[in-house]
């Protein structure tokens, strides 16, 4: 019995033969990738189940990375891949891939661009450009910074001590007393820091105070995400929190289980699950708003999720993306990212060190 493909069942790679007496993959490692013929059903049989094993033990390894490291973002309407090689940081736009500069590790901007982004450099400074309206992109006094976030009228910054530094118009000047942060998420009156303990700091308008004190009893979180009015977090068991009005549809998320991921938009919060299914919980029963958000409840070999206000992104497992919602030049983006995904998931399988299959 024959395969019809010439694609590598594991990580999808054209699968030509190198030699004579090379079966493997040379990307995920797989021994018997370029194995086409088979004695009958029963090695048939075995060689799928073998390479399906593999398939899932490679998705694992790229949530995880995937999870620890912030490879894939979705920021001012702009895809960005950070290696997780060299650092080396890519901007995908609707006119194409733009590699940064080697020394920049970080791109932020809110959902119009066009307003402000904020860059950080490998020696901690920040440079911004665009709107200045409220100080927002005077980053001259922000310093030994690991991890930045811009929003229409503030940048904050995290320090390599913990600390929160911003420049422009907070949400709140509390923030500027918040101790051993690891990361920054906002809403739109809001900002929430998780900080190295597993605890969420919150500061702004939370809509009211319970809302406040539902974040503040916060224990064991490993992520955050917020959307304009509401926050979401991941808890170390792979359960998620939410924090928001009462009776939005989105606080379903407190029923899922074995999440690694989770990110929130307007409409949805979605969870991405440890083999790499995309949930979401939510309701919109108008398409016209919708706009194909739905979509992503079906997505899977997902190695990495994210929102913004206009929708939901996803990366694969493969380096391919997925894209939902009223994304400006949804297409182009999509053609962009297409042109650029060999490296992307090249880049992804060296990072997981894929041991050669067993």
């Amino acid at each position: 019995m024959a395969v019809k493909t010439d694609l590598c069942p594991v990580c999808g790679r054209p699968a030509a033969m190198e030699a004579s007496d090379v079966w493997g993959c040379p990307e995920c490692g797989f021994a018997y990738s370029q194995v086409k013929r088979f004695a009958g059903s029963g090695a048939l049989a075995v060689w799928r189940q073998a390479a399906a094993r593999e398939k899932r033990r490679l998705a694992e390894r790229v949530i995880g990375l995937c999870a620890r490291q912030p490879v894939f973002g979705f920021s001012g309407g702009s895809l960005t891949f950070t290696s997780p090689q060299d650092g080396r940081l890519y901007l995908v736009e609707a006119g194409g891939v733009r590699p940064q500069r080697p020394e920049v590790r970080q791109y932020s901007a809110p959902e119009n661009a066009l307003r402000n982004k904020v860059f950080l450099l490998s020696d901690g400074r920040l440079e911004a450009e665009g709107d200045d309206e409220y100080g927002q992109c005077r980053t001259g006094n922000l310093h030994d910074i690991r991890r930045v976030l811009a929003t229409p009228r503030c940048t904050y910054a995290v320090t390599n001590e913990g600390n929160v530094q911003c420049c422009g118009e907070p949400f709140s000047p509390a923030v500027a007393g918040w101790k051993n942060v690891q990361e920054l998420a906002a809403g739109a009156y809001h900002l929430v820091g998780l900080t190295g303990d597993g605890r969420v700091l919150a500061a702004g308008d939370m809509l009211n105070s319970a809302v406040a004190a539902e974040i503040a009893g916060w224990r064991e979180i490993t992520a955050i995400a917020c959307a304009g009015d509401a926050t979401i977090g991941l808890c170390r068991d792979g359960t998620v929190r939410f924090a928001g009005r009462p009776g939005d549809p989105r606080e379903a998320v407190r029923d899922w289980s074995g999440i690694a991921a989770i990110a929130i938009e307007s409409v949805y919060a979605a969870g991405l699950t440890a083999d790499g299914r995309v949930l979401l919980a939510g309701r919109n029963f108008n398409d016209d708003l919708d706009l194909g958000r739905r979509e992503a409840a079906g997505w899977t070999d997902v190695a990495a999720i994210t929102c913004s206000r206009s929708g939901i992104a996803a990366l694969g497992v493969d380096g391919s993306v997925r894209l939902a919602g009223n994304i400006r030049d949804i297409g182009r983006l999509k053609s962009a990212w297409d042109s650029f995904s060999d490296t992307v998931r090249s880049q992804l399988l060296q990072a997981v060190m894929i041991l050669p299959f067993v």
